[in-house]
């Protein structure tokens, strides 16, 4: 993606994005799931409104740690799916 098209895209998005509670941790949520990193179990969460994101928020202290930040959703659903085999709680 070109830098003329990514903020042509941002200025589109902009007055949706200030129509957001700024009180919320997360945009828009694609996908969540349950995970556990380094024994700590939380939620891998997978939100957007200018760019792609995804977090990890951990279920005690409801911490919020950016894992990935990105413009393509190619990448970010590659980023995504290494994220869930490594860290998903198996049942």
């Amino acid at each position: 993606m070109k830098l003329e098209e990514i903020l042509r895209l941002i200025i589109q998005l902009i007055p949706t994005a200030k129509m957001l509670d700024p009180s919320r941790a997360f945009g828009f949520i694609h996908k969540q799931a349950p995970v556990e990193i380094n024994g700590v179990k939380g939620l891998l969460i997978w939100d957007y409104i200018l760019w792609n994101e995804i977090t990890f928020q951990d279920m005690e202290q409801k911490n919020i740690i950016s894992l990935f930040t990105g413009f393509n959703d190619v990448d970010t659903e590659d980023r995504w799916n290494e994220l869930i085999e490594e860290y998903s709680i198996k049942k």
